[in-house]
C-alpha cells in the first residue's frame, strides 16, 4: 500500500550555521541542484551562496551579516528547498500534493512547473527587495483563533498573516505596535511568540507594492503545473489562479490559510508531510496542536548531520511505497516529468563509490554485513534486497542486528534496520557511527550455512496435477483457528469455533485447521487440537478436520495415534494430522528431555503413526520392563492417515516432506512468493525422486478476510490484526532472548515492528480484500503450486465478520465436496 507524500516548502528560516558542504561531498544528486540553483542566484542577483553557506554549523561572521540581507536570505531558503524537491521529484516521487507558505508558494509553484527556475529566482530577489522598502515589521504566532484575532483587530494596523491552525494565527504589522501588543497578550494570558523576521509579511504595510509585484510577475510566463499544488490563499488544490499575475500580487498582501490547507492535506489520507530545505514549518505545527500532523525535516537540525537526515527521509519516504531512482539520488541521470523546465540540471557522472552515498560498488564491509544478513536467511541475498522481502522476519532481523552488534561492537536498531534493510544501507547506518568507523572493515566474512543435498528446481520445471473439481485454478480453501483472545471475558469462549466450523461446512470449504499452542494468551485456546476435533466432528458432515500443528515431541506416538483414531471414528473418517517439532522451550516442560533431538522425535513419530493407523503394532516396554506389542484402538475409518509436515522456510524441511511422501503445512510470513515456489518445486521433485505417487499437497496458512469493499477490509481487520500481532511478539519475546541477547525492544521500535508486520500481512502474506481481489490472490498462488489455503480468520475480528468472510470463501471456492478426493 502507498502511502501519500506530501512536499512543504517553508517561506521564512534561520539559517545561521546552514552548512551545506557535506552534502556537496557526499550526495552528488543533490549537489547537482544545489549547484544549478545557485548558478542562477549568481547569475540573477551577483550574490555567492555557497561561501555563505559552508562556516560550519557554528557560522561566520561575515555570512551571517550577508545572509541577514532580505534579497540574500530570501534567494537562500529558495534554492535551497528548490534543491530539495527537485531532487525528489526527478528520483520518481509523485507527491499527492505540494504546499507552501509565503515564499514557500513560489518554491512549490517553481518545483511543480508553473515558475521557471530563472524567473522564479529573479522574481523572489526582487519581491524580497520591494518588502524591505516597508520598514522595520514583525510578526508574532499567538495561541488564539483567527476570527478572534480578526475580531480584536478590526481598524487597526495589525492583520492576520497566517492563519496557521484552528488555534494558532499569525499577526502582523510595524515593529513597535507588534511589541506592545505582545505585550498586552501576555497579561491577559495570551501565550505567543516572535517569528524571527524583518518584515510583515501579508499585512497592510506591504499595500503600496502589491501592484508592482503583480507587474514583475506578468513579465514571467506562467505554466501549467506538472504536480498538484495546494493555493495558499484558499488552502484548497489550486485550480488555474496561479498561473496569473493578478493571484501573485494578492500572495503579498493576502493572508495564508495554512490551517485549511491541514485540512485540505487530511482529506488525501494522512500524508506524510515532507518539509523541503530549512526547517520551521514542523516546529510551527508542534507547538500549535497536540497532535499536529507527521512532518518530516529534510535537512538535519543543528550539529546533525544533512546527509544522514537526506538518507533517512529517502528510507522513510521508500518505506510509504513509493519507488525513487537511485541513479538520479546518485546524481547519474535526471527523470524528466512531463513539463520539467529544459533549464534542469544535466547529469553529472561520477566513478567513486566514495562519492556515492548510497555505495555504487561492492567493498569489504558490505560484503560482511551481507554474510551475516544471509547466514539467517536460507535463500541468496544481494547487496541491495531488501533483508524483508527475501523471506526475514523479525526475529530473524533481531538473530542478524545481534551478530553484527558482536561482529563491530555497534548496534543497529531494529527501527533504523525496518527503515533500511539491505546490507548496503546496514554498512552505512555503521559508518554513519563514530565507534564504527574504527572497526568496519578488518576481519573476514561470516561464512554462510546452507541445507545439504537441496536440490535446485525451478518452479516451471514441475507439472502440478489437480483432482478437485473447482472454479478455474484456485486452490482448495480451508479454515484455520489461532485466536490469541485467550483473555476474552466471554465465558463460552469456543462458540466461534463450533459456530465458525459448521458454516464452512455448509458452504462446501475443504478442511479445518486446529492448532497445538501452550501456555501463552497467543493460541492459548488451543491445548489440543484433537479435543477440539472431536468436538467439531460432532457438529459437522462433510469437512476435513486437521490437527496442524500437532507437536509431536510433546506427546507418546500411541497417544497420538489413539486421540486422531477417535476423531477418524467421529468423524466418520475426516482425520488429518500435521506434525511440527516445535521450537518454544517453555513448552517442553511436558517432555523436557526431548527438546534437544525434537526434530529426529517428530519423524519418528510420524513414521510410527503411519505404521500403527496401517494396523502395524506398536513394539515398546510395559510397566515391567518387558518388551510388549500394542494395536491402536478404535481403528479408524481411513486406511491411511492424510499427513504433513510443518514448516515455514526451511527448504530441507521441503524436501524431506517430499521424500516421505507426506504434504507440507507452510505460511507466506518468512517467504516471498519466488521462494514459496522455489521449495515447492523442491518438494515436488524430492517427491518424484523418492517414487511416490502424485505431486503431493501443498497447504498454505494465510490471515484472511474477504470483505465487501475496501474500507469494510480495513475497518473490520485494521485493529484487530495489530492486537493478535502484538500478541504474536509478546509470544516470540523469550525465544528472542534466548536466541540474540535483546532483552527487550523501545516502545518505538515495538510500534513500528508493527507498523512493519501489519503492512506485511496485509500486502503480501496474508488474503485480504473483496472476492475478486482475493481471486486473483489465489490465482497467484495456484500458479506456484499451492494446492490449499488455509484461511485464519480468528483473529480478534467480530463473531459476524468472521462467518461472513467464510461465506464469501464458500462462492470463491466454488467446490462441490463430493467431487474432491483426498490425494
Amino acid at each position: 500500500m502507498i502511502s501519500p507524500v506530501v512536499l512543504a516548502f517553508p517561506g521564512n528560516a534561520d539559517l545561521t550555521g546552514t552548512d551545506v558542504r557535506d552534502l556537496m561531498e557526499h550526495v552528488p544528486g543533490i549537489r547537482v541542484r544545489i549547484g544549478r540553483a545557485f548558478e542562477v542566484v549568481r547569475e540573477s542577483t551577483g550574490v555567492d551562496l555557497l561561501p555563505l553557506l559552508s562556516h560550519g554549523r557554528t557560522g561566520g561572521t561575515e555570512a551571517a551579516r550577508q545572509l541577514s540581507d532580505a534579497v540574500t536570505r530570501n534567494v537562500a531558503i529558495f534554492a535551497l528547498s528548490w534543491s530539495y524537491g527537485r531532487l525528489f521529484v526527478d528520483a520518481g516521487l509523485e507527491p499527492a500534493a505540494l504546499v507552501g507558505y509565503s515564499l514557500g508558494e513560489i518554491t512549490a509553484a517553481t518545483v511543480g512547473g508553473i515558475w521557471a527556475l530563472e524567473d522564479a529566482v529573479a522574481f523572489v530577489a526582487e519581491r524580497a527587495a520591494l518588502m524591505a522598502k516597508s520598514g522595520p515589521g514583525s510578526m508574532l504566532g499567538v495561541y488564539a483563533p483567527a476570527l478572534e484575532m480578526r475580531r480584536r483587530f478590526a481598524g487597526t494596523a495589525i492583520d492576520v498573516a497566517i492563519e496557521v491552525t484552528g488555534n494558532l494565527t499569525v499577526i502582523a504589522g510595524a515593529a513597535a505596535i507588534i511589541a506592545e501588543e505582545a505585550q498586552r497578550l501576555e497579561v491577559s494570558g495570551r501565550e505567543n511568540f516572535l517569528l524571527r523576521v524583518d518584515c510583515a509579511a501579508h499585512s497592510s504595510l506591504l499595500d503600496p507594492y502589491v501592484a508592482e509585484v503583480e507587474r514583475l510577475a506578468a513579465l514571467r510566463t506562467l505554466r501549467a503545473p506538472t504536480c498538484p499544488i495546494v493555493n495558499g490563499e484558499s488552502g484548497l488544490l489550486d485550480d488555474g489562479a496561479m498561473q496569473t499575475a493578478q493571484y501573485w500580487g494578492r500572495h503579498l498582501r493576502g493572508t495564508r490559510r495554512f490551517a485549511t490547507t491541514i485540512e485540505t492535506l487530511g482529506k488525501l489520507g494522512h500524508p506524510l508531510i515532507v518539509e523541503m530545505g530549512p526547517a520551521s514549518l514542523s516546529a510551527m505545527l508542534a507547538r500549535s496542536s497536540d497532535e499536529p500532523p507527521r512532518v518530516i525535516p529534510a535537512m538535519g537540525a543543528a550539529g546533525n548531520s544533512n546527509v544522514a537526515a537526506l538518507l533517512d527521509l529517502i528510507a522513510e519516504v521508500q518505506h510509504a511505497g513509493h519507488r525513487l531512482s537511485m541513479a538520479v539520488l546518485a546524481g547519474l541521470g535526471i527523470r524528466r516529468s512531463a513539463g520539467s523546465a529544459p533549464s534542469e540540471p544535466a547529469a553529472e557522472p561520477t566513478n567513486s563509490a566514495h562519492d556515492h552515498p548510497l555505495g555504487t560498488e561492492s567493498d569489504p564491509e558490505v560484503a560482511t554485513v551481507l554474510a551475516i544478513l544471509q547466514s539467517t536467511l536460507p535463500s541468496d541475498l544481494t547487496e541491495d534486497e531488501h533483508f524483508f522481502e527475501a523471506g526475514g522476519n523479525s526475529l530473524l532481523a533481531m538473530e542478524a542486528l545481534a551478530r553484527i552488534e558482536s561482529r563491530f561492537g555497534v548496534r543497529v536498531r531494529l527501527r533504523e534496520f525496518l527503515r533500511e534493510p539491505t546490507a548496503r544501507q546496514v554498512t552505512r547506518l555503521l559508518r554513519q557511527t563514530t565507534a564504527a568507523a574504527a572497526i568496519v572493515g578488518a576481519g573476514d566474512s561470516v561464512p554462510i550455512t546452507r541445507p545439504a543435498s537441496v536440490p535446485t528446481v525451478r518452479p516451471d520445471t514441475v507439472a502440478i496435477t489437480r483432482t478437485a473439481s473447482r472454479e478455474g485454478d484456485l486452490p482448495l480453501l480451508s479454515v484455520q483457528f489461532f485466536s490469541g483472545d485467550v483473555e476474552a471475558e466471554s465465558t463460552d469462549r469456543y462458540r466461534l469455533l463450533i459456530d465458525a466450523a459448521r458454516s464452512p461446512d455448509r458452504a462446501g470449504l475443504h478442511a479445518l485447521w486446529f492448532p497445538e499452542r501452550h501456555f501463552n494468551r497467543f493460541g492459548g485456546l488451543y491445548p489440543s487440537a484433537a479435543l477440539l476435533a472431536a468436538a467439531v466432528a460432532t457438529v459437522t458432515e462433510r469437512i476435513g478436520l486437521r490437527g496442524g500443528s500437532v507437536v509431536a515431541p510433546l506427546h507418546h506416538p500411541i497417544r497420538i495415534a489413539e486421540e486422531w483414531a477417535m476423531v477418524d471414528n467421529l468423524s466418520g473418517g475426516r482425520a488429518g494430522l500435521s506434525f511440527g517439532s516445535g521450537f518454544v522451550p517453555r513448552d517442553f516442560v511436558l517432555a523436557p528431555n526431548s527438546f534437544e533431538a525434537r526434530k529426529e522425535i517428530m519423524f519418528g513419530t510420524l513414521r510410527a503413526i503411519r505404521a500403527m493407523w496401517q494396523g502395524v503394532p506398536y513394539a515398546g516396554i510395559g510397566g515391567t520392563g518387558l518388551d510388549t506389542t500394542v494395536d491402536v484402538l478404535p481403528r479408524p475409518v481411513q486406511p491411511d492417515l492424510p499427513l504433513w509436515l510443518s514448516t515455514t522456510r526451511d527448504i530441507a524441511t521441503f524436501v524431506e516432506a517430499g521424500e516421505l511422501g507426506v504434504g507440507v503445512l507452510t505460511a507466506m510470513l518468512r517467504l516471498t512468493m519466488p521462494e514459496l515456489g522455489e521449495r515447492i518445486a523442491a518438494y515436488r521433485q524430492a517427491r518424484l525422486s523418492a517414487g511416490h505417487a502424485g505431486p503431493g499437497t501443498v497447504t498454505l496458512m494465510v490471515h484472511a478476510y474477504v470483505g465487501d469493499d475496501a474500507a469494510d477490509v480495513r475497518n473490520m481487520t485494521d485493529k484487530p490484526l495489530r492486537t493478535y500481532i502484538r500478541a504474536h511478539m509478546e509470544h516470540t519475546r523469550d525465544l528472542l532472548d534466548s536466541r540474540t541477547g535483546v532483552v527487550e525492544l523501545s516502545a518505538a521500535e515495538e510500534e513500528e515492528l508493527l507498523d512493519h508486520a501489519q503492512a506485511r500481512y496485509m500486502s503480501s502474506a496474508g488474503l485480504f480484500g473483496t472476492e475478486e481481489e482475493c481471486r486473483f490472490r489465489l490465482v497467484e498462488l495456484g500458479s506456484l503450486g499451492v494446492d490449499e489455503v488455509a484461511c485464519l480468520m480468528d483473529f480478534g475480528m467480530s463473531y459476524d465478520a468472521v462467518l461472513n468472510s467464510i461465506d464469501r470463501l464458500g462462492r470463491l471456492s466454488g467446490v462441490h465436496v463430493e467431487e474432491v478426493q483426498y490425494r
